[in-house]
């Protein structure tokens, strides 16, 4: 689903960081080889590894490097994508022409502790749920502008699942959506009518018991509730089951910690939604050296 929107990524990147050429690595012998290490300085979810591949790949495609198929860039992971870091562990060494690694080395590091972060916090909500749990904790489009299907892949490393990837992939009908058209069940139904096949869902954001009854009785796919108290989440889920047990339901909006997520799940919500995946993240600290 991502492979394709990795290159267009990277070249963006590469696009604004290295514009035409990196002038400080001019002052190395173009013959000049070297051998250098990524570490992580913070405990964490280690997630890029296609994206670092794809920088070293543009990087020395893009600008030419003379030498390059007498000395290719080899890299030799130590850690695996998903796989838990330690601080002071080393990600992967990188041998090839020192004009390249250095070129690609803020890239590099900017690919992984933006998706590292992400993939760590995702990994972190997945553990709070139960054992054998059947309940899914979702992103949102909550993401770091132009690195949405960057971030969506670093939750899924992390263990977590993917709503909508951008505004084509489903109906979700909010409260202005609702307001505009004159009701719940005239949006579902138009909807209804608008969709080619039933791999495009429709969901309806909801935000009190009486829009969740209107909901219900206009049969959409999937129904959020928009900022619902844990009693109302249970009440909600009581009325869908006695309703349409076919109708998932989705808690939104609301600051859910361990505890809460936890419970959620042992009530039998089916999503949770969290924009803190994508959007609360703190970069992880990293170093690469040249060592040789």
């Amino acid at each position: 689903m991502y492979n394709g929107y990795i290159a267009e990524t990277v070249a963006l990147e590469l696009k604004q960081d290295c514009p035409s050429i990196d002038l400080t690595s001019l002052l190395i012998p173009a013959n000049k080889i070297s051998r250098a290490k990524i570490i992580t300085r913070e405990n964490m979810v280690f997630c890029g590894k296609p994206y670092v591949e794809e920088i070293l790949n543009q990087i020395k495609d893009k600008y030419g490097y003379r030498h390059e198929e007498k000395y290719p860039i080899k890299i030799d992971w130590q850690i695996e994508e998903g796989s838990y870091a330690y601080a002071g562990e080393t990600i992967c060494h990188i041998y090839g022409i020192s004009q390249i690694l250095l070129t690609a080395e803020r890239s590099i590091l900017n690919f992984i502790q933006t998706l590292s972060s992400t993939a760590s916090i995702s990994r972190e909500a997945y553990s709070w749920l139960p054992k054998n749990s059947k309940t899914i904790i979702l992103d949102t489009r909550k993401t770091i502008p132009s690195l949405r299907y960057a971030q969506k892949y670093a939750v899924n490393i992390g263990g977590c699942g993917n709503h909508r990837l951008g505004l084509s992939d489903a109906f979700l009908i909010k409260e202005n959506h609702i307001i505009a058209l004159g009701g719940i069940d005239k949006a579902v139904n138009n909807a209804k009518s608008i969709r080619k096949d039933d791999k495009t869902w429709i969901e309806v954001e909801v935000e009190s018991i009486p829009q969740l009854e209107e909901a219900l009785l206009a049969c959409p796919d999937r129904i959020m509730l928009d900022n619902f108290s844990f009693d109302n989440i249970k009440k909600s889920i009581d009325m869908r089951n006695q309703t349409n047990q076919e109708i998932k339901l989705e808690a939104s909006g609301v600051k859910f910690d361990k505890e809460i997520i936890k419970n959620l799940a042992l009530l039998g919500i089916d999503y949770i939604s969290l924009g803190s995946l994508t959007k609360n993240i703190k970069a992880i600290d990293l170093s690469m050296r040249i060592i040789e």
